[in-house]
């Protein structure tokens, strides 16, 4: 049976959770102690669990046999499709540790990451896509930030130690150009030996939800949250179908994020939808 890592519901409850470089499936009341030989992803692309390849020929049986009654398959591994084994691990030169907040957005909406200095601004998008809580549909581009604006663009191919070179620095990242989503991304600490087991990217903070996509910009993010906050009135109910029914701007997990990460880290790509 498989552990609460594997489980989305509890691991936003286990602090941290187990090593993604561990084997997260158990033999009785005893966790395999073997490193990770790869991973399960669920349709999503997301990490459903991480096993060695002797759990993931039982992952599999488990998988065809169905769980034990009274347990549903998905709450313990959700949709498992794949196994992708685990790429063999790169030196890890600089990293960098970025502040990433949302421009003209009260009270703020920000993270804090950890991605290697020698990432393209192509990957770095992806990587702000999936920490800030965007669904990547519309055009976006990195610039240099003056005046709290992006002004100019990056060549996509450039690497983020390319154009950042001192803590304090910043440049911006623009995205959705009808609504103008700004971040201003700072670089706050260079740390020059990361260690050999750092999982990269990587979220370590956060503050607030990420506004839900089309809802005008910040102006009209701060009508919505104005309206929700009403509670009542047509206003209320319009707002209502643009954020969902399930939205909280003050809500945010970390956990949830880093699991995309993961899958981010692992595949070197953006994980299919």
């Amino acid at each position: 049976m498989f552990c609460d890592a594997t489980c989305r519901s509890r691991a936003r409850r286990v602090r941290g959770g187990p090593s993604p470089a561990r084997c997260s499936v158990r033999a009785g009341i005893a966790r395999c102690g073997a490193r990770s030989t790869g991973a399960w992803y669920d349709v999503r692309g997301v990490v459903a669990a991480h096993s060695c390849t002797q759990h993931r020929d039982l992952a599999a049986e488990l998988l065809s046999a169905g769980m034990p009654r009274g347990r549903k398959l998905d709450r313990w591994l959700p949709a498992t499709t794949r196994w992708t084994p685990a790429p063999a691990p790169a030196p890890v030169g600089k990293a960098f540790q970025l502040r990433i907040e949302l421009a003209e957005v009260y009270p703020p909406v920000w993270r804090r990451i950890h991605v290697r200095a020698d990432i393209t601004f192509t990957d770095l998008h992806d990587v702000v896509q999936i920490a800030m809580g965007w669904e990547a549909m519309h055009l976006w581009r990195f610039g240099p930030w003056s005046f709290h604006e992006v002004t100019g663009e990056f060549d996509q191919t450039l690497t983020l130690q390319d154009t950042l070179a001192d803590p304090g620095r910043s440049i911006g990242y623009l995205y959705d150009f009808g609504d103008q989503w700004e971040h201003r991304i700072e670089l706050e600490k260079v740390v020059t030996r990361p260690r050999a087991s750092s999982v990269l990217p990587r979220c370590t903070g956060g503050k607030r939800a990420c506004p839900p996509e089309d809802c005008g910009g910040p102006w009209g993010y701060d009508e919505l949250l104005k309206a929700l906050r009403a509670r009542k009135g047509w206003r209320y109910q319009q707002a209502r179908e643009l954020a969902g029914t399930k939205f909280n701007a003050e809500a945010f997990d970390v956990v949830e994020v880093n699991y995309q990460l993961a899958a981010l880290a692992h595949t070197g790509a953006a994980p299919p939808v």
